[in-house]
């Protein structure tokens, strides 16, 4: 009990449940009450960012910067100076909201690139969720996909492919020399164990929707991954992505 209540001191005293709310408003495009999250999302970021009397840290500043640009597709450059001043970033830590470029983030309004099509759904685990956790990460519905109805074999290809996707493809082929369409053979994961490795770092969200996909599933599931992500250690390695001139920024 007395964990639990220095956890919801703690909680309540740097302003989580704002920012949190507002982070998976962002990311979901829907705000709680089921309303667009784009209509106002500008104004509700600059407000919370304008508040005085909640300690952001500036890791959440950041954080919440990022998940805007990303959810956006690109803002003004004068925007995005705009809202850096207002939360008071440090010009060294522009250099981590910048590099987003580096992993296919796009920056700036009007230079989108196109985009592959976004997954398409599978069965999702329908269970209760908090408005603070409302954002399902792809790699959850990624493994929903794997064992309700397969995978795309070009996306996801088999280093020794089974008997079942040979056959599939050879099948696909013939198909392909009717109807001048190729087809994706997509095999349903059978076994009761499942191993999910993710290069490059796994976040603490999508290791715990593993375990959400694991318990309704009745599937093993085993995750590794290279490294386990945080807001700090994510923001570090942005920085070290590539040293900009920040005199330009």
């Amino acid at each position: 009990m007395s964990l639990v209540q220095e956890l919801m001191t703690k909680y309540n005293g740097m302003g989580l449940e704002e920012i949190a709310t507002l982070e998976q408003s962002m990311a979901t495009g829907e705000m709680s009450d089921g309303g667009k999250a784009y209509k106002t999302a500008l104004s509700d970021l600059k407000a919370l960012l304008e508040r005085q009397d909640l300690p952001i840290s500036p890791e959440d500043k950041i954080r919440l910067l990022m998940v805007y640009l990303i959810s956006q597709d690109g803002i003004k450059m004068d925007e995005r100076r705009q809202l850096m001043e207002l939360a008071n970033i440090a010009p060294e830590d522009h250099a981590a909201i910048l590099n987003l470029f580096h992993l296919g983030v796009t920056l700036l309004s009007g230079t989108s690139i196109k985009k592959k099509a976004a997954p398409k759904k599978g069965a999702q685990t329908a269970e209760a969720t908090y408005d603070v956790s409302r954002y399902s990460p792809p790699l959850k519905r990624y493994v929903e996909d794997l064992f309700s109805s397969g995978l795309s074999c070009t996306e996801f290809p088999f280093v020794s492919p089974p008997a079942s996707v040979v056959a599939a493809a050879e099948g696909s082929k013939k198909a392909t020399s009717k109807s001048k369409a190729p087809v994706d053979p997509e095999v349903p994961a059978t076994g009761k164990r499942l191993i999910v490795f993710v290069i490059g770092g796994l976040s603490y969200s999508e290791l715990r929707s593993m375990h959400e996909v694991a318990r309704i599933s009745g599937r093993d599931i085993v995750v590794g991954t290279t490294a386990m992500l945080t807001p700090q250690s994510l923001i570090i390695a942005l920085k070290n992505i590539k040293q900009l001139d920040l005199s330009a920024v």
